[in-house]
């Protein structure tokens, strides 16, 4: 009897689910007629921010660069000191200071990664005449870089 009934709620639910289904091809949003202008305003809007994303990118890659020659030149320099405190002193300074010039850098990155972002988002919302809602990419892809 249990099994009659478990295949009963089965089979009801198999019945059930086209009416539950969802149409994936009608679109909740009123559909936007494109204008030129309106494409010329998103493509202008993208543009800004991957050429802000590869400014902060290259910013931040010179930032690390610089940091990296510093520790070179201090650690050679710190090695040149008479064995005792003052080298090792020397030596646990260059890398606390290599490592608050890469947290700066990357502060500063994270920072022009959000500014270009918001900077998209509002430029995004003032272009009309074009479905800026079939973009779904957003600031998550880019948290990789």
């Amino acid at each position: 009897m249990k099994q009659f009934a478990c295949l009963f709620l089965l089979g009801g639910v198999l019945l059930a689910s086209p009416a539950l289904a969802v149409d994936e091809t009608s679109s909740s949003t009123t559909p936007v007629t494109e204008t030129a202008s309106g494409l010329e305003c998103i493509q202008d809007a993208i543009e800004t921010r991957d050429t802000a994303l590869i400014d902060a990118l290259s910013s931040y890659h010179a930032a690390a660069k610089t940091a990296l020659e510093t520790r070179i030149a201090e650690l050679k320099s710190a090695w040149e000191q008479p064995k005792g405190t003052y080298r090792k002193a020397d030596i646990k300074d260059v890398w606390t200071e290599y490592r608050i010039d890469l947290r700066n850098a990357r502060k500063e990155f994270k920072l022009d990664k959000k500014v270009a972002w918001d900077v998209f988002k509002k430029a995004k919302a003032a272009c009309k005449g074009v479905q800026v809602s079939d973009d779904t990419g957003n600031s998550a892809a880019d948290t990789t870089l």
